[in-house]
């Protein structure tokens, strides 16, 4: 049995969920340890845990109009 964490940062928050979109994120945090580096990926990683998907989702496409 293997020791999974993740180091989630905006970047690559966000290339996971242009490639999968919410699913894929909610797969990639299911882990044995988190390292929140910035505010977008702990308002992700908050909203999720707290099961607010669409909020999750909002914020995603927010961001994806910035660029």
């Amino acid at each position: 049995m293997g020791f999974h964490k993740r180091r989630l940062n905006k970047e690559n928050l966000m290339s996971r969920y242009l490639d999968g979109g919410i699913e894929n994120i909610k797969q990639y945090i299911r882990s044995d340890a988190i390292m929140i580096s910035d505010d977008f990926s702990c308002k992700i990683f908050d909203l999720l845990c707290d099961e607010m998907e669409e909020d999750a989702i909002q914020l995603f496409k927010n961001e994806i109009n910035k660029l």
